[in-house]
């Protein structure tokens, strides 16, 4: 079973967000890239073909971007719940915040506390 630290709560990774932006920005500078080169040789269908599908892939990642800053914000209210009530919890039994541990990331019934 995994126990939860306030220190987990102050310090959430979003590393697949971090991913999915840089993506997003590489394909961003590819289309641009793709757009330069198709104005230059207009004859040539290659670079608009593959500026249609670093177009497509752009939208497709930000789609995905856009659900994961979604379940990321209503992940996040979820949390902020916790640090206080891990607080409340440190302080009705004379401990610091950093010894109270919970096996949850959101206020629910049934959470496990463990000093």
């Amino acid at each position: 079973m995994t126990f939860y630290a306030e220190s987990y709560f102050k310090q959430q990774q979003q590393l697949e967000s971090i991913i999915n932006y840089v993506v997003i920005i590489i394909l961003l500078l590819l289309i641009i890239f793709n757009a330069i080169r198709y104005l230059h040789h207009r004859l040539r269908s290659r670079n608009r073909d593959l500026g249609i599908i670093f177009f497509l892939l752009l939208l497709i990642f930000t789609g995905l971007q856009i659900t994961n800053l979604e379940h990321d914000y209503y992940q996040h209210t979820q949390s902020l719940q916790m640090r206080p009530f891990i607080q409340a919890v440190a302080r009705d039994h004379g401990l610091r915040a950093s010894q109270v541990v919970v096996n949850s990331t959101t206020l629910t019934d049934g959470i496990l506390v463990r000093f």
